[in-house]
């Protein structure tokens, strides 16, 4: 008996069915690839991102403030400039106060061995081919003094990107421990209206540029109990307390 072969149409249908099986299992491989690219540069991103969140963490908490009130002309607290909610580069805050330590600056900085002023803002990439992003710029805390000579920031100072990526800024201020809500909740202000003071807690809230193929910027917050509040609030006089005991500075 002889053996029955292929005919056209058998083959031409073997062909189409492995065509669409080639094409399927083609666009489920991209999609997975896409999948894991984008997963893999959230992730790399966070990542970054979270090591330098935690790093201005470190610095807010190591914020400096003299204990005497000798100094209550200096703008040693936090300065706080509200641009709106921080979705984007136009509408973000920028924050500056005094610290000590590598926090933030490392230790190949000159100012890092002494009491030194750092400011962070965001701003878009300024030239072709640059990064935009979260920036630091740093200089000698003591230049801030309304008695000093006049000084130009970027002659004395550090600039630097400290985050690229970053497209979006939001600080809040809960201005001492009784500032809560009805529910007992820290009430947060857009508004910090002294420089020469610390605020209680601070709210931080960065936005990460969206990933590829993603509408939404990612939210990183922290929140962050500054240390030297109290001392911020009640320096030491040094102007006619005997007992040197604690009191308001005028």
């Amino acid at each position: 008996m002889a053996k029955r072969g292929f005919t056209m149409i058998e083959m031409l249908l073997a062909v189409m069915i492995l065509a669409i099986v080639t094409t399927v299992t083609a666009i489920s491989y991209t999609s997975v690839l896409n999948n894991w690219k984008k997963s893999t540069d959230i992730v790399d991103r966070m990542q970054t991102a979270d090591y330098a969140v935690n790093q201005i963490v470190a610095g807010l908490r190591s914020a400096y403030y003299p204990s005497t009130g000798e100094n209550s002309n200096m703008g040693w607290g936090l300065q706080l400039v509200d641009g709106g909610e921080g979705e984007d580069q136009s509408d973000s805050d920028w924050i500056e106060w005094t610290k000590m330590g590598t926090a933030i600056i490392g230790d190949k900085l000159q100012a890092a061995e002494t009491s030194h002023k750092v400011r962070l803002w965001v701003e878009e990439a300024r030239n072709h081919g640059e990064q935009g992003g979260l920036f630091v710029r740093t200089w000698n805390a003591e230049l801030v003094n309304e008695n000093a000579r006049d000084y130009d920031e970027e002659d004395i100072g550090d600039e630097f990107l400290l985050v690229p990526d970053v497209v979006g800024f939001d600080c809040q201020v809960q201005k001492d421990p009784k500032a809560v809500d009805a529910d007992g909740r820290p009430e947060w202000e857009d508004e910090w209206d002294t420089s020469n003071s610390i605020p209680y807690r601070v709210k931080l809230t960065f936005r990460m540029k969206p990933a590829e193929g993603m509408q939404e910027s990612i939210p990183i917050m922290r929140v962050v109990t500054i240390p030297l509040w109290d001392i911020s609030q009640n320096p030491i006089s040094t102007k006619g307390d005997n007992d040197g005991g604690p009191g308001k500075s005028s």
